[in-house]
């Protein structure tokens, strides 16, 4: 068995930035088509520039996405397993000896206790 290492999240890049180059934020000809896409055409994070990182809202989805990331890494085998294809079952049971090679064992009563014949409370 092989351990797999959980993949790494993807780090923020440049457009992640509280205060991104200007050619990383979108046009409002960008943000008004962003509106007008399905919701699974949408992209999930839309660059905005902020004068200082005490003016950055907190991130709605952070939650969603680290509840998914977990639920990822919980749900998915990191261990490779190599099967292994067995043609006859029997083959996988050990021959037991013969009860008279297993001797000497007790096979008569040598002592025989008297007493209680029920529990003793």
């Amino acid at each position: 068995l092989t351990f797999i290492p959980a993949p790494k999240p993807k780090l923020p890049g440049h457009e992640a930035s509280y205060n991104p180059p200007k050619e990383y934020l979108p046009t409002e000809e960008e943000r008004q088509s962003y509106q007008l896409m399905d919701q699974e055409d949408r992209p999930d994070f839309v660059p905005t520039a902020f004068d200082s990182l005490r003016q950055v809202p907190s991130y709605a989805a952070f939650i969603k996405e680290r509840f998914e990331r977990c639920l990822d890494l919980y749900l998915c085998p990191r261990v490779r397993q190599n099967r292994v294809h067995i043609q006859d079952p029997k083959s996988l049971l050990p021959t037991l000896p013969k009860p008279r090679d297993l001797q000497p064992f007790p096979h008569r009563l040598a002592k025989r206790f008297l007493g209680h014949t029920a529990a003793v409370t």
